[in-house]
């Protein structure tokens, strides 16, 4: 084993360990939020009903989380017919697909901050930095506020 391939694993290794950490981080600070709005904590572990609890939550239609999926799928399989010469029409349909799924995702994470007291900027941390963003939220001493003029069935 060379030097290098052993450094190379060495960084591997930490990014991994760092990954993980994150990634334990924000299932505990999510699971934190789904209990304090009033969900079970253990759909924070799993992976599609996570994401339509986090709707609800926004107390958006779930259904949005259908749509998203169906976005993202639709496009990439709506590339694969077309012709060769017409690729980069494929490529900007789907930027088109993951540019309006992370725009329901930005208003999704408007709606929570906005329900546990927080403002805009605090949405936007969530959507862009949310191991760090929700574990504030989830640890803070913020309440779910629940406002049946607020909620999309």
């Amino acid at each position: 084993m060379s030097p290098a391939s052993g450094l190379s694993l060495y960084f591997f290794l930490i990014v991994f360990q760092l990954y993980i950490a994150i990634a334990v981080i924000s299932i505990i600070a999510l699971w934190k939020v789904f209990r304090k709005a009033g969900w079970p904590g253990w759909a924070a572990i799993i992976p599609f009903y996570s994401n339509y609890v986090t709707f609800r939550v926004a107390k958006m239609w779930g259904g949005w989380m259908f749509l998203q999926l169906a976005l993202l799928i639709s496009s990439y399989i709506f590339t694969l017919f077309l012709p060769w010469h017409a690729k980069y029409l494929g490529e900007t349909i789907v930027d088109c697909a993951i540019a309006l799924c992370m725009i329901i995702s930005l208003i999704a994470n408007f709606r929570i901050s906005r329900a546990f007291g927080k403002s805009v900027g605090f949405g936007i941390g969530m959507m862009f930095l949310p191991f760090v963003f929700l574990p504030i939220l989830a640890f803070s001493k913020a309440e779910y506020q629940f406002d049946e003029d607020d909620y999309y069935e």
